[in-house]
């Protein structure tokens, strides 16, 4: 520990001299590396991100052996005096030395991760078959595919980038408050981003990374957030405070479901009466799921198998993951209203419907908390939540009403719900105000964004078949159903989706029970002059 200390911390170019072009002076062994990295090449690159995670690695194993053998041992009266610089530092603790080093490092690879889960986003798609013919050599993928030199960079950096906030975690004593709240809006941008770049063979990374971003400092910050948005868009917060144990509760159910829905090995469904491994039946209206983020044919309780090889099997992988994957709570509920064939292995059948329904209730507070944050910190700052349609997040909220209206039950549940509706119709009328400026300059521009049928699904007039059908049965005209199943009438859906819907609820005769224009979640104006009239 005491030549580490020597030669990486203290002064790395007065034990070795530097080489690297430039007077670094007592220079550390550590920003030697970074400077290498950033000048370097990605071959460059890789070598001194893995020297740097070996270093860190060595000297936090070198801590905790001190710390321990320390444990019950008193140090005699003027041995500080004694000690040499190396063996305070030892003493002290080698990574709380030098945390402005690190920190330096981690600003470094935040921002090289920043744009690292957008080149993996860039590469083709794929489906439960697998990877398409050449995406893992980069056809069509302008930076290379999933097994070029550019991937493996970015997933390097990630695995070394979730090593460093694990730290930083666990120093968090030493930041001022003002300190730890910029650097957990930080922190919860890098780890969406990471969570991203993960592939089949990251599934440990994975979960350190979801351990990271369920941590009850986190939510206790998200928690802030939406307590911010509440006070400058109502004038006031929510009528009850959460306690530590209700973080823990959070914590704890979103970690599990993202594990279990995101982490386990995908198998295929059998279909039985007449249902396709699709997840859409010959029949559409005996079982409206739809081939979604919310599919049950995707989710499995069995967990990925251990990789003793270099062989990863990619064929029944759910990583890397879907820009929307932070959705999955509020979109994966159980069907216990509607009776209705079941799949052979389907999640329903292996999960308990009432703990879905809590993850759910879970899943608003923690999607409302990452959304009134990513609305705080403007586009300047790179987070993976602007880069997602609002279309996906519009379709998991109505997604709660196929199974009836439970999670609004609860005082709790239903002012979250209201909250996030009236967060995204905001952001409907910012999107709508700057298509319309768009078509003044361009006639041939069109404003409807909200693509459910080309972006969800091309049958997505049976998901609003059903979702009136619920509706008109059950709702009595409930307030946030209505503003719910009003939104498809906006003229910013997409024209197919939005005359399904009238003609839908003409039928059922239950236009009526909608709300008035003032009470929609979106401006009144929005929903005037639509092109089907």
């Amino acid at each position: 520990g005491l030549e580490l200390i020597k030669y990486w911390h203290l002064g790395f170019s007065v034990a070795f001299g530097t080489k690297s072009g430039r007077d670094s002076g007592d220079e550390s062994f550590m920003k030697e590396l970074i400077h290498l990295r950033q000048k370097g090449d990605i071959e460059m690159s890789l070598a001194t991100t893995s020297c740097l995670n070996g270093m860190i690695n060595i000297i936090t194993k070198i801590d905790d052996l001190i710390r321990s053998a320390k444990t019950g041992i008193r140090s005699p009266p003027g041995e500080e005096q004694s000690l040499s610089k190396e063996e305070k530092v030892l003493k002290e603790g080698i990574v709380g030395s030098c945390l402005v080093e690190l920190r330096s490092m981690l600003d470094v690879f935040i921002f090289s991760a920043s744009s690292g889960w957008q080149r993996m986003q860039s590469i083709e798609i794929f489906g439960r078959g697998g990877p398409a013919p050449g995406v893992g050599v980069g056809w069509g993928a302008h930076s290379g595919g999933f097994w070029s030199k550019t991937v493996l960079s970015v997933q390097t950096d990630a695995r070394f980038l979730v090593y460093l906030l694990e730290i930083f975690e666990n120093a968090s004593k030493y930041v001022t408050n003002i300190e730890e709240t910029t650097f957990t809006m930080q922190r919860i941008n890098t780890v969406l981003g990471l969570c991203l770049t993960a592939g089949p063979g990251d599934t440990v990374i994975m979960e350190k990374t979801l351990d990271l971003l369920f941590h009850v400092s986190v939510l206790k910050y998200l928690d802030l957030c939406i307590q911010n948005f509440l006070l400058n868009r109502r004038g006031k917060a929510f009528r009850w405070q959460y306690e530590e144990d209700d973080y823990m509760h959070f914590s704890r159910n979103l970690s599990s479901h993202f594990k279990s829905r995101w982490l386990s090995v995908r198998v295929k469904s059998k279909a039985v009466d007449g249902s396709s491994s699709s997840g859409i039946k010959a029949t559409p209206k005996d079982d409206v799921r739809l081939d979604t983020i919310y599919e049950d044919s995707d989710m499995s309780s069995m967990t990925s198998p251990c990789c003793n090889s270099l062989t990863i099997e990619w064929a029944r992988q759910n990583l890397p993951l879907p820009v929307h994957f932070y959705l999955s709570p509020i979109s994966t509920i159980p069907l216990t209203k509607r009776a209705g064939p079941r799949k052979i292995g389907s999640v329903h059948s292996t999960h308990d419907p009432t703990n879905l329904l809590e993850v759910a209730k879970c899943g608003l507070f923690f999607v409302l908390g990452i959304e009134t944050m990513s609305n705080f910190q403007g586009t300047d700052i790179p987070s993976p939540i602007q880069h997602i349609s609002l279309t996906w997040k519009l379709h998991s909220l109505s997604v709660n009403f196929l199974v009836g209206m439970e999670i609004l039950e609860q005082d709790q549940g239903r002012e979250i719900f209201e909250a996030l509706q009236d967060l995204y119709g905001e952001v409907l009328d910012k999107e709508r105000l700057k298509r319309n400026k768009e078509v003044i300059l361009d006639d041939e521009k069109h404003i409807e964004f909200l693509r459910f049928k080309s972006e969800i699904h091309e049958s997505y007039s049976i998901f609003i078949e059903d979702l009136v059908e619920q509706f008109s049965s059950i709702s009595y005209g409930d307030l946030i159903f209505g503003r719910q199943v009003s939104l498809y009438l906006h003229r910013c859906v997409e024209t197919s989706i939005r005359l399904a819907t009238w003609n839908t609820l003409s039928n059922a005769r239950v236009l009526e029970l909608l709300p008035p224009l003032e009470q929609c979640f979106s401006g009144a104006e929005g929903y005037l002059e639509p092109a089907e009239i």
